[in-house]
């Protein structure tokens, strides 16, 4: 394994061909061999000063030696083994070796979610069973917030992610782990109404950030509504992944519900397929953000609707031929 300097090491050169491109141009124009080698001389000693005030910092502005990031756990979590699930694109899973033996940390929703289908899902299933009743849900945030505070993340967010296993959060037993040093983020749905909070800093390990854990109970309401729902939403979606497989990849994954949206995220792509307000879309998280539009979902349910889709200059694009307008 690499440590963190050498991996900076090694990622350089490629962080620097165009220095060494343009050298090679110098040398190509400039005839005179001292003129070429007093200009490689400044370029060498420039690179030299860039390493040497670029590299005493890591990514969040703090220094390379001592204590990286620094775990609060609070008491009671401290003494109890629990199961984790936890919820957003990152799994929170380095907070593992300050948890006490016996406890499990589970991402199942977000970047690649478990459920509620297909192997995965029977595993988490299978823990959760063994785990009762010391279950615990994890999100970014410094607590789960009643929807009508307006804060992000909302007890029915989460809820809506915990229904996939027919859990739901227990507001009476919740506790906060603080992180020192790393990057706080929030856990926002998609297409949330709801701006997220602005990022702090903090002494010497430049950033606070907070994990929100609650107890999990078991959720007693009728889902069958929610699964004919579902069957009816996958319909939509496979039909669109068929209809531009270059797109969607890979193909079938899970089906979540938060936040009254529908979505499929396909890791191959970085793209996000989701239904809301009877409108069918997708974005991309890392290349152009826009939203998408390709059709009703109505339509989509009738039948499957011809697109054109590709990758143009670095984007995906899709738009629905006329005859399927």
């Amino acid at each position: 394994m690499f440590s963190e300097r050498e991996i900076v090491a090694i990622s350089f050169p490629w962080d620097a061909w165009p220095a060494v491109l343009a050298v090679a141009l110098l040398f190509r124009l400039l005839v005179s061999h001292t003129l070429r080698s007093g200009i490689l001389l400044a370029l060498l000693v420039g690179q030299g000063i860039a390493l040497a005030l670029g590299t005493d910092f890591r990514w969040n502005q703090a220094p390379w030696d001592g204590r990286w990031f620094d775990v609060e756990i609070p008491e009671k979590l401290a003494s109890q083994p629990n199961l984790y699930l936890s919820i957003g694109m990152q799994s929170n899973s380095y907070i593992a070796p300050f948890l006490p033996r016996g406890s499990g940390v589970v991402n199942f929703a977000g970047g690649y979610p478990l459920g509620p289908d297909g192997a995965n899902a029977a595993r988490v299933r299978a823990m959760i069973a063994r785990s009762t009743p010391h279950l615990r849900v994890l999100v970014a945030g410094k607590r789960i917030y009643e929807d009508s505070a307006l804060t992000l993340p909302r007890q029915s967010d989460v809820d809506d992610a915990l229904r996939t296993f027919a859990l739901r959060v227990d507001m009476s037993d919740c506790e906060t782990i603080t992180v020192r040093g790393m990057r706080p983020t929030v856990w926002r749905p998609l297409d949330s109404s709801i701006p997220p909070p602005p990022i702090p800093s903090s002494g010497k390990l430049r950033y606070t950030s907070y994990l929100a854990s609650c107890r999990l109970v078991a959720d007693t309401v009728d889902e069958s509504r929610e699964m004919a729902a579902r069957r009816a939403i996958d319909v939509v979606l496979d039909r669109l992944e068929d209809a531009c497989p270059a797109l969607f990849q890979p193909r079938r994954p899970q089906t979540e519900h938060i936040n009254q949206v529908w979505l499929r995220f396909y890791g191959a792509t970085d793209l996000t397929a989701w239904i809301g307000r009877g409108e069918v879309k997708f974005a991309s998280a890392v290349r152009d953000t826009r939203d998408v539009f390709v059709g009703r979902e109505d339509a989509w349910a009738k039948r499957p609707l011809p697109l054109e889709c590709g990758r143009r200059n670095g984007t995906y694009f899709a738009r629905l031929t006329k005859a399927g307008r």
